[in-house]
């Protein structure tokens, strides 16, 4: 009974208090994480599992939290983004290996989040940048997190039964047209489609699936041409992001280039409460040169492993999500542990953990819708 607890019920707890930062804010809450993660976290260290050969869990975590302490001094940051980077990696190995768990809390997390949006813009009818106002982020916030509860779903569910979301993805594609969200809209368009192709399994059902979607977008074309110049799509990458980006190499300094930097002093930038909007940045602000190294080596041998294994439906997903990183900072944050479970998987193969595999008539009828 004390395994099942440490080892299945808090990280469990962890990640849906993590997860729901709109119900559960405060640095309390973060605390609460960690203690919840940190017998999970020692049980896995003593069982040698991050020490396994080539599973990069601990150099990442050792190199990160390093990186992070020499940032300490120059940028005046504490000490709670490093132990929200240690209950991430905790949280992250346990989704590899609790992938059922993982299926149900995703599943929650995205019904709870298209639910609480219903609820904010069509019955309270609350203005797009102040559902999240409490928190300090816009309504390109609420985007991220339909993306990244929907491949988080995606990969559970593949891992699982081999089939991906079906209808999800398509209320994603609704409400990230509400919110009009640039990056979030045009992935869940691409992300819907990859599902349905992927469900079907069929080449000539795929081909007519694709001219299916042409007809139609040639139908509305007048439409879609209209919504995209009344849209911030128009603007392309010469937006606010673009100006941002290019302020916080124009005003780094060398000790900032190694140590990582404090952009909340940064032009342009301090009007955004310092936050870079890009993943790759803000981890490079706040770990330093030697977390950032580290961070995207890892990634690329991840990626490469996944393509020796010919995983391509999983890299897939985590492509997806990594282009909507790109446009956000949303890496030392309480999502972490979705992106580093994509990256993370495929060093434990050897321990049969990558693809479960179960018999797909075993899968519930509205699991399969969903």
């Amino acid at each position: 009974m004390k395994t099942i607890v440490f080892n299945k019920i808090f990280p469990s707890l962890a990640i849906i208090l993590v997860s729901l930062c709109e119900v559960f804010q405060g640095q309390l809450y973060i605390v609460l994480c960690f203690l919840l993660v940190l017998p999970y976290f020692i049980n896995q260290w003593k069982s040698r599992r991050f020490k396994k050969k080539r599973t990069y869990v601990k150099p990442f975590l050792l190199l990160t939290l390093f990186g992070g302490l020499l940032n300490m001094p120059l940028t005046g940051y504490g000490i709670g983004g490093l132990l929200l980077t240690i209950s991430m990696v905790g949280l992250a190995v346990f989704c590899v290996y609790n992938p059922k768990i993982c299926l149900y809390i995703s599943l929650f997390l995205l019904l709870y989040t298209l639910g609480f949006l219903y609820k904010s813009i069509f019955i309270s009818n609350i203005e797009l940048n102040t559902i999240y106002e409490s928190l300090g982020f816009s309504k390109n916030y609420p985007g991220f997190l339909i993306v990244a509860y929907t491949v988080f779903y995606g990969l559970n569910k593949y891992r699982l039964y081999k089939r991906l979301p079906l209808l999800l993805p398509f209320v994603g594609v609704y409400f990230t047209y509400c919110l009009d969200g640039r990056s979030s809209f045009g992935i869940m368009i691409l992300l819907s489609l990859f599902c349905v192709l992927k469900n079907t399994g069929n080449a000539k059902i795929n081909c007519l699936i694709l001219l299916l979607v042409v007809s139609v977008c040639l139908f509305f074309s007048d439409f879609l041409l209209g919504y995209y110049e009344m849209s911030r799509l128009s603007e392309g990458v010469e937006s606010s992001r673009s100006s941002i980006w290019s302020a916080y190499f124009k005003y780094m300094d060398f000790p900032g280039f190694l140590l990582g930097c404090d952009s909340a002093h940064f032009p342009i930038i301090k009007q955004y409460a310092g936050n870079p909007h890009n993943s790759f940045l803000n981890f490079h602000h706040r770990m330093g040169i030697i977390g950032f190294f580290t961070f995207i080596y890892i990634i690329f041998v991840s990626i490469k492993k996944y393509i020796t294994q010919r995983n391509f439906i999983i890299l897939v997903l985590m492509l997806f999500l990594m282009v909507r990183m790109f446009f956000d900072s949303v890496i030392v944050a309480n999502h972490d542990f979705i992106f580093y479970s994509f990256m993370f998987l495929p060093f434990f193969k050897k321990n049969k953990c990558i693809l479960l595999n179960e018999e797909k008539n075993n899968m519930n009828i509205l699991l399969k819708l969903l």
